[in-house]
C-alpha cells in the first residue's frame, strides 16, 4: 500500500505510475475578470511582499493582466516579475518582457542554480535533451499561437529531425513539459510563451531561422490554398473556423514570406484569404496585407498575381467604403492594360466602377461597370474561381451597382441567386438576397421583403457580421420608413454595431440616422438625439458628405419635432429642404420632408414657420450643423 507522491519535469516511466500535469495558473480575459485570476492574484501576493503598499490602479491592473498573459500564467515566472516591481511600474514591467529572460533575472540566492531564474530553469531541461529533441525544440518556435502534428512535420522535419520521428520527438518534449497538448478532433501542441522565446533564441544561434521561418510560411500558404475552395462552397463556415485556428500562424506566414522575398506565395496567399477576410470582416487586415506585398513587388514578379492582388485590395476597400479602393483599382486598371488581356481588363474595369460607385456620387462609375460587363461576356475566360461560382460573383457586382434602371438589373440578381444556390455558398447567396432591395419599385415588394428576411436569416446563423450587417441595414431601413418603428429599430440597432465594428463608417451613418428616427417615434428621444449627435461629429470622416449632410438635416427636424423643440426643427427642415440628394432613393425624400413641413406649420403657425425655414435655409452648412448639434443636446 506504499504511495509515493513525486513532482518532476517528466514522468518517472515506472509500471502503475498515474501522472498529473500541474497546469499553469488560470488567466484573466480582462481587467474586469482579473479578481477571478489565480494568476493575477499570486503575482499582486509576491508583488506586496516587495512592495507592501501595492495596490494597482485601474492602468496599472490592466498592466498586471498584460504581464500574466505574456507569462503564460507559470508561476514560477509570475513569481520573478513580481519581485522586478521594486525597481519598475507595472506597466513598464510588462513592456520589457517582450524579453522575458533578460528581466526575469534574479531569484532566492539560496536555491539551486536551475530554480534561480525562468531561464536556468529552462537551460537545465534543454541540456537533458537529445540532439534531435533539441532540433525539434528549437524549430516548433516558429509556430504562433498553437499547431497540429501535420504542421510540426512539415515545418520541423530534416537534418536531425526525420519525418517519422517526429511524433515521438514531440511526445517527448510534451512529456518532458516544454510542449503542452490539447486534444480535441484535431490534437493541438503549443509552447508557453518564455519557453517559446527560448527556443526561438536558440533557433537563431543556430542558424536555423531562415530556413524554419521559410519553411512555416510555404507550409501555411499550402493550408490555406487547400481552404479557400471551401470558403465558397457548402462547408464554408467548417472551413473558416479551421482557419480561425491556425490564423496566428497564416499572420507569421506573410510576415515570413515577405522577409524572405517569396512574393508569388505572399500574393496567393492575400488572394485566397479575399473571402475569408470579406466574412469576417477583416477587410482592413486584408488591404494592409496585400498592399505591402504589392509595394515589394516588382515588375518581374507575376503580373497575374498582382492584377489579382489589387483586385482584392480594392474589393475589400470599396465594401467599407473606404475612397482609396479607387486609387487601388486605377493601380490595377493600369497594370491590365499592359497585359493585352480583356478578362483582366473587364475585371479591373469592374471593380474601379464599383469602387466608385460605392465611395463617392461621380456618375463616371457607370462607363466603367459597362466597358467592363461588356469585356467580361466576350472574354469570359480565364476563370480566377470556380466558373459557377465567378459567374455568380460577377453578377452579384452587377446587381449591387448597376442603377435600378438597367434592363438588366433583375436578370443580374436571378443569376447570381441560381448561381449560388448550386454552388452551396450560403454567405453569397444572402448578400444577393440583399442586394435585391435595390429592385424596390420595379418588382413585387413582398419578392424583396422574404428576400431580405431571408438573408438576415441566414447570415445571423453564419456569423458574417459585415453582411449581417448590411442586410439587418437594408430591412431596418424600409421597416422604418413604412412606419414600422419597433421591429425597425431592432434591426438597425444590430445593424450600427456590426457596421461600427467593421469599420464602414458611411452604412453606420445612414444606419444610425434611421435608428434615431425609429427611436424618435417611439419616444427615445435622449437615444436618438444623442445618436444624430454621433453622426454630427462623425462628418468630417465620412466619405460622400454630398448625402449624409441633407439626410442629417432631415433626421435631426424628425427628431427635435418628436421632442417638441419646434423651432428647432423648422431651422433644421429649412436647411434640408435646400439640399439636394445626388443620388435618388427608393423612397420619397419630398413626402417625408412635407409631412414635417405641414406639423411644424400647424404647430407654429405658417408665417413663424417660415421665417424659422427662411433661417435655416440661409445658414451656412457648418454653421447649421452647429446649430442643430447644440438643439440635440439641449443647449
Amino acid at each position: 500500500d506504499v504511495r509515493l507522491l513525486a513532482t518532476s519535469r517528466e514522468s518517472l516511466g515506472v509500471s502503475g505510475e498515474l501522472v498529473y500535469r500541474v497546469p499553469s495558473l488560470p488567466l484573466p480575459e480582462d481587467r474586469e475578470h482579473a479578481a477571478d485570476s489565480d494568476a493575477v492574484r499570486l503575482f499582486l501576493d509576491r508583488a506586496r511582499l516587495v512592495r507592501h503598499d501595492f495596490s494597482p490602479s485601474p492602468d496599472e491592473l490592466d498592466a498586471v493582466v498584460r504581464v500574466c498573459r505574456r507569462l503564460d500564467g507559470m508561476p514560477l515566472g509570475l513569481e520573478l516579475a513580481a519581485s522586478r516591481l521594486r525597481t519598475l511600474s507595472p506597466a513598464e514591467l510588462a513592456d520589457r518582457l517582450e524579453d522575458s529572460f533578460r528581466i526575469l533575472t534574479g531569484g532566492a540566492r539560496t536555491a539551486l542554480p536551475r530554480q534561480r531564474t525562468l531561464e536556468a530553469t529552462i537551460d537545465w531541461s534543454h541540456e537533458l535533451l537529445s540532439d534531435p529533441e533539441r532540433a525539434l525544440f528549437r524549430r516548433l518556435s516558429v509556430f504562433a499561437g498553437g499547431f497540429d502534428l501535420a504542421a510540426a512535420e512539415a515545418v520541423c522535419a530534416g537534418g536531425a529531425v526525420a519525418d517519422v520521428d517526429v511524433l515521438d520527438l514531440l511526445d517527448s518534449l510534451v512529456d518532458k513539459s516544454l510542449a503542452l497538448a490539447a486534444h480535441g478532433t484535431t490534437s493541438r501542441f503549443r509552447m508557453l510563451e518564455p519557453i517559446r522565446q527560448y527556443a526561438a533564441a536558440r533557433l537563431v544561434e543556430t542558424g536555423e531561422l531562415d530556413d524554419a521561418r521559410l519553411a512555416h510560411g510555404r507550409h501555411f500558404a499550402s493550408v490555406v490554398a487547400q481552404a479557400a475552395p471551401h470558403t465558397r462552397g457548402p462547408e464554408q463556415m467548417a472551413w473558416e473556423r479551421r482557419l480561425d485556428v491556425d490564423y496566428d500562424n497564416v499572420r507569421a506566414a506573410f510576415h515570413s514570406l515577405l522577409e524572405q522575398d517569396d512574393l508569388d506565395r505572399y500574393l496567393d496567399m492575400g488572394f485566397d484569404l479575399f473571402i475569408y477576410w470579406m466574412h469576417l470582416g477583416m477587410h482592413v487586415e486584408g488591404i494592409d496585407t496585400l498592399l505591402a506585398g504589392l509595394r515589394q513587388a516588382t515588375h518581374a514578379t507575376d503580373p497575374t498575381r498582382r492584377l489579382k492582388a489589387w483586385f482584392v485590395t480594392a474589393a475589400l476597400g470599396a465594401e467599407i467604403t473606404d475612397p482609396r479602393s479607387i486609387g487601388h483599382a486605377r493601380e490595377g486598371l493600369a497594370l491590365a492594360l499592359t497585359t493585352d488581356d480583356p478578362n483582366a481588363v473587364g475585371r479591373m474595369e469592374l471593380q474601379l466602377g464599383a469602387s466608385i460607385r460605392h465611395s463617392t456620387t461621380d456618375p463616371e462609375y457607370l462607363e466603367h461597370l459597362e466597358e467592363a460587363r461588356r469585356l467580361l461576356e466576350a472574354n469570359p475566360e480565364p476563370f480566377w474561381w470556380e466558373p459557377e461560382w465567378e459567374r455568380g460573383l460577377l453578377n452579384l457586382v452587377y446587381a449591387a451597382y448597376f442603377p435600378a434602371e438597367d434592363e438588366r438589373i433583375l436578370e443580374h440578381v436571378e443569376t447570381a441567386l441560381e448561381a449560388f444556390e448550386r454552388t452551396g455558398d450560403q454567405a453569397l447567396l444572402a448578400a444577393t438576397l440583399g442586394d435585391s432591395a435595390g429592385l424596390w419599385g420595379r418588382v413585387d415588394e413582398e419578392w424583396i421583403m422574404g428576400n431580405l428576411t431571408r438573408s438576415v436569416e441566414i447570415l445571423g446563423g453564419l456569423k458574417v457580421p459585415y453582411w449581417h450587417g448590411h442586410a439587418l441595414q437594408t430591412l431596418g431601413a424600409i421597416l422604418e420608413a413604412n412606419g414600422d418603428h419597433a421591429e425597425a429599430a431592432t434591426h438597425l440597432a444590430e445593424a450600427v454595431g456590426h457596421l461600427e465594428d467593421m469599420g464602414d463608417m458611411n452604412c453606420w451613418a445612414g444606419s444610425s440616422r434611421r435608428l434615431a428616427t425609429a427611436e424618435a417615434a417611439l419616444g427615445s428621444l435622449d437615444a436618438a438625439q444623442a445618436r444624430l449627435v454621433a453622426v454630427i461629429d462623425a462628418m468630417p470622416i465620412l466619405p460622400m458628405r454630398e448625402i449624409h449632410t441633407p439626410r442629417t438635416f432631415d433626421a435631426a427636424a424628425e427628431v427635435l419635432l418628436a421632442g417638441d423643440r419646434v423651432e428647432h426643427a423648422a431651422f433644421a427642415l429649412g436647411r434640408a429642404e435646400v439640399m439636394e440628394l445626388p443620388v435618388p432613393t427608393i423612397f420619397s425624400r419630398e413626402a417625408r420632408l412635407e409631412t414635417v413641413r405641414a406639423e411644424i406649420e400647424r404647430r407654429l403657425g405658417d408665417s413663424e414657420a417660415e421665417r424659422l425655414r427662411a433661417e435655416g435655409a440661409s445658414a451656412t452648412v457648418d454653421e447649421a450643423l452647429r446649430r442643430i448639434r447644440g438643439s440635440l443636446r439641449g443647449d
